[in-house]
């Protein structure tokens, strides 16, 4: 593809945060270009296990104008402001599972996400 959708893995918390991060690797139509976790060392490791640029500072990583989306692996209880700033600096959403711990919070994620002319992914 010409011109591949770039993502960012949002945390190493999740189980499935790896298998994901791989994905964006192997798929011809993604380039996995950062990793970001709030436990820094677990991020500095996933990100030599997949080859990424960990990038420490969230708001810088999603300041990047060459991420196009995220991939939401953190704990729940941190995926409403995780979302949140995500949604804002214009970076569409993968996450699954629960989307945030209460309907109120994800519909202020859903929200967000539609006021910002991104896509959420669940």
């Amino acid at each position: 593809m010409s011109n591949p959708i770039r993502v960012a893995v949002l945390g190493f918390w999740h189980v499935h945060a790896a298998e994901y991060a791989g994905w964006a690797r192997q798929h011809p139509d993604t380039e996995l270009v950062a990793i970001w976790d709030d436990d820094q060392d677990r991020g500095r490791a996933a990100a030599r296990a997949v080859e990424a640029a960990f990038v420490a500072d969230l708001d810088k990583l999603l300041a990047r104008d060459d991420i196009d989306a995220v991939t939401v692996t953190t704990a729940t209880s941190a995926h409403r402001e995780i979302m949140l700033s995500a949604a804002q600096a214009g970076k569409h959403i993968f996450t699954e599972k629960l989307l945030a711990p209460t309907v109120a919070e994800a519909e202020e994620i859903i929200e967000t996400a539609e006021s910002a002319g991104i896509a959420p992914v669940v």
